[in-house]
């Protein structure tokens, strides 16, 4: 578990003092050993000098037999072990070798006499009892050459000392002990004064990392209570501010956001990510509407629209379906499955039975089971989702995403805003072009009969030549007129008239096929394209509407009117190397049926055509 902050500072601090504590006790203690070392060395030179005076009084007098009571009685002083003389081998040649302890007991004797240094040493420091010897030489003065045959500061002997200093060390040890206890005292107090006052900057700097900690993960709810009245309470104050003003800015944000898109987030979703993703989001469909307004078509905007729908749905299962109100009929725009779920694949008129176009809501297989009766899954495991958008009064789409269980289907309802607002970008776009197909099929239709006009052979004649060349197809050409058809008009009117127009017309479409076109050329002619038909079978169809059209009867001024239609055959590319020449022969056919008793199918001929191309 990591330490705190608090607990960090607290350490250390002990730390450093306790260490500084320790060096002050060593410190002390190693000064107060050698205060107590140097003191006996000054003792026993002050003893030695005494000695050296009483020994001179000694032989000034003549009483220098009686010198051991002296040494004796310095002896008995307090710490003194022990305490001799050394005579110097001058002296011991001029006054003879003295008492028999009188001469070098050691190497130390020995040495200080032969160097005229003194020399101290601290004996059984690590023993109970620790003593210090001293021996310290007494050199010859002026005075002393009166009696003493040497020369000034020769040595004349030493005088050595061993003193007991035990009580040093003692006394020592006490003082450590009571500079420790005290210092130990002190560094409690320290420590405790200054964990008080570094306790409130670092419950400020705990809430400061607690609240920074939570602004990184978008939540800017904490607020810093702090007793502090200097810089540290003035820095809560500040954040405390920003985070206020954050927090309002995001929920600002939140409410145009989810005005904006619609649709719900996860309560633990860090604001500022989401943002983010929902600004990116956007900012991918103002890209998507600027694409598909520069489509060409609504077949251009679809293929985007599935894109996005691909992106959404993932690796799952969707078809998307158009539905015009004119014919409620669906047709398939895309499907990723070859045999598509609901069984508005096999019949676009069920649009009407389907739950989602009839109510115009979404509906979700996780919210009861079997709510629609239209899926078929055998494997029993899938869930799916049914997506109504609207796009106009007369335009709207279905998409059906299918997935492997209702885990993923959780997913794809997250993905359902975002989806829809890309929706809303291709919604004007595939409206207006829609619109616009509206007014050019207005534009390319006769208005009576609902087939196509001159404008559209005018138009689309060459592209349909292109597109047949490119497949190697072949159109049959049809050229139809009614015969006599003045004479309806002169004698029952026009409105008769455009009956007989509209009852060929019905003839027409009734008797083609849906691959091929059927145009009001203008008035009473008319021309039916026959795509990759026989010869026999196009002669099939002229006879079929000239026998049908035959047998209409028409109500004209309360009796059955009955016409006739004449029709002349070519066929693009046997016939004619261009598909106007195929229709000009497809006219020629259409005059000779006329010219030899009309209502009558003729196929075109070569020997039909006149003698010059400028006649044809």
């Amino acid at each position: 578990m990591a330490m705190s902050m608090k607990h960090k500072v607290n350490l250390s601090l002990s730390l450093t003092l306790a260490g500084l504590t320790l060096a002050i006790i060593i410190i002390v203690g190693l000064n107060f050993r050698s205060y107590g070392v140097q003191s006996a060395i000054d003792k026993a030179t002050v003893i030695s000098e005494l000695v050296r005076d009483g020994l001179t009084v000694h032989m000034v007098n003549g009483i220098m037999d009686k010198r051991h009571y002296f040494i004796d009685r310095i002896e008995k002083s307090k710490n003194i072990e022990s305490i001799w003389v050394v005579r110097a081998k001058s002296v011991s040649d001029q006054f003879g070798v003295g008492f028999e302890d009188e001469k070098a007991r050691d190497a130390i004797d020995a040495s200080v006499i032969a160097k005229n240094q003194a020399i101290h040493e601290v004996l059984g420091e690590m023993e109970d009892r620790v003593s210090l010897r001293v021996t310290i030489p007494y050199s010859a003065s002026i005075e002393c050459l009166d009696c003493h045959k040497a020369n000034k500061n020769d040595v004349l002997g030493v005088v050595s000392m061993r003193f007991d200093i035990s009580d040093v060390r003692y006394n020592g040890m006490m003082t450590v002990i009571r500079i420790a206890a005290l210092s130990i005292f002190v560094l409690a107090l320290i420590v405790w004064a200054a964990n008080r006052g570094i306790n409130r900057y670092m419950l400020l700097f705990e809430a400061l990392g607690e609240a920074i900690t939570k602004g990184h993960d978008g939540n800017f709810s904490s607020r810093i209570e702090t007793t502090l009245k200097d810089e540290g309470g003035t820095l809560a104050n500040l954040l405390n501010s920003l985070y206020e003003s954050l927090s309002e800015t995001i929920r600002h944000i939140d409410s145009k956001i989810t005005i904006l898109i619609g649709g719900t987030h996860e309560a633990n979703e860090n604001p500022l990510v989401r943002t983010s993703r929902i600004v990116d989001g956007l900012v991918d469909i103002y890209k998507f509407k600027r694409t598909i307004e520069a489509d060409r078509n609504r077949n251009e905007v679809y293929q985007h629209v599935l894109k996005v729908i691909e992106g959404r749905a993932g690796h799952n299962d969707f078809a998307v379906y158009e539905i015009t109100q004119a014919t409620g009929k669906a047709v398939k725009l895309h499907s990723t499955h070859e045999k598509w779920f609901c069984s508005i694949e096999s019949d676009p008129s069920l649009c009407e039975e389907c739950r989602a176009l009839r109510s115009n809501t979404n509906v979700y297989s996780d919210e009861f089971a079997n709510v629609c009766e239209r899926f078929v899954d055998e494997s029993g495991e899938r869930a799916y989702l049914c997506i109504p958008y609207r796009l106009s009064a007369d335009l709207s789409l279905l998409i059906h995403i299918v997935t492997n269980g209702n885990e993923s289907l959780t997913k794809i309802k997250t993905q359902l805003p975002m989806l829809t607002n890309y929706l809303e970008a291709a919604r004007p776009v595939l409206e207006s072009n829609y619109l616009m197909g509206i007014l050019q099929e207005s534009n390319f239709h006769d208005g009576l009969t609902g087939l196509y006009n001159r404008k559209f052979l005018d138009e689309f004649i060459d592209h349909i030549t292109r597109q047949a060349t490119r497949t190697k197809a072949s159109y049959s050409l049809l050229a139809l007129d009614i015969d006599h058809f003045k004479m309806v008009n002169d004698t029952y009117g026009h409105d008769v008239g455009d009956v007989v127009i509209k009852g060929l017309a019905d003839t027409l479409m009734s008797s083609i096929r849906e691959a091929d076109v059927a145009v009001r050329a203008g008035g009473e002619e008319f021309l039916v394209l026959l795509l990759n038909a026989s010869e026999e079978g196009a002669i099939m169809v002229a006879e079929n509407i000239r026998t049908r059209f035959e047998a209409y009867a028409f109500s004209a001024a309360g009796s059955a009117l009955h016409k006739t239609v004449s029709i002349g055959i070519s066929n693009y590319p046997s016939d004619a190397d261009g598909m106007w020449r195929a229709i000009k022969c497809a006219d020629v056919a259409l005059y000779r049926a006329k010219d030899t008793g009309r209502n009558r199918v003729i196929r075109f001929t070569a020997e039909m055509l006149p003698s010059t191309d400028e006649e044809f």
